[in-house]
């Protein structure tokens, strides 16, 4: 799991601090029952800097947390695209601890545009577009120079989680950690034909009915769907 934070901000002084309390309570609320998690933080300023890779401190959220705690902000650029292309090129890679068999999830957290480098999108798409194991991106917002719209097209499930005010971004904490540990416990792998949007959708739909059933721990579960469900 990898957040990409945005060190960028400016006016308000607080608005870093924010984002680091979102991203520590996050990990706290999705770690809480999983000791298998890993954190990676990307900062996108000008340069983009990898502050933290998934092998940096491995499952010891404990001192991830401790290190985004001390991050500073810059008076750089924001850059988003370059940190998209660092999320595949860099953090989700064997040899800085990406791991085949666990879900690639990244949380962006901004409080504006991805200016002045128009790649965001696609560099986003590719990361979701990764062959074997797509990366799933959710977006949270902080009013004021947000552009919603390319966060949607950046995120898997084409929703931004916004805060009305930087001082109510705690608040999103619970909304966006379950949201993500859907996505942990359930990789999105879309179907032939079915866009990744649908199939996200119909996930969603269907895990409360799966959390109620009481199944074993382990067992195996397929969900099956067809076209034609999308066409009616």
């Amino acid at each position: 799991m990898v957040f990409l934070i945005d060190n960028t901000v400016t006016g308000d002084p607080n608005k870093l601090q924010l984002q680091i309390n979102f991203a520590t309570d996050a990990i706290q609320s999705l770690t809480s029952n999983n000791n298998c998690v890993q954190v990676g933080v990307i900062l996108y300023g000008t340069p983009t800097q990898n502050y933290i890779l998934l092998n940096t401190y491995g499952s010891n959220t404990v001192d991830a947390i401790d290190s985004i705690r001390r991050l500073v902000n810059t008076n750089a650029r924001n850059n988003l695209g370059d940190a998209l292309t660092a999320l595949t090129d860099v953090q989700f890679t064997p040899v800085n601890g990406d791991r085949t068999d666990a879900p690639n999830i990244a949380i962006i957290i901004t409080d504006g545009q991805a200016s002045p480098d128009p790649t965001a999108v696609q560099q986003a798409n590719r990361a979701k577009n990764r062959p074997g194991n797509p990366t799933q991106i959710f977006a949270v917002g902080v009013n004021g120079n947000l552009d919603t719209a390319e966060l949607q097209a950046i995120s898997s499930n084409g929703q931004v989680y916004v805060a009305s005010e930087v001082g109510q971004l705690g608040s999103l904490v619970q909304t966006v950690s379950g949201v993500v540990r859907q996505a942990i416990v359930t990789p999105v792998q879309p179907v032939s034909g079915i866009g990744e949007k649908q199939w996200f959708t119909s996930l969603l739909f269907a895990l409360p009915y799966l959390e109620e059933s009481n199944l074993p721990q382990g067992a195996n579960i397929h969900l099956a769907l067809t076209q034609k469900m999308y066409n009616d």
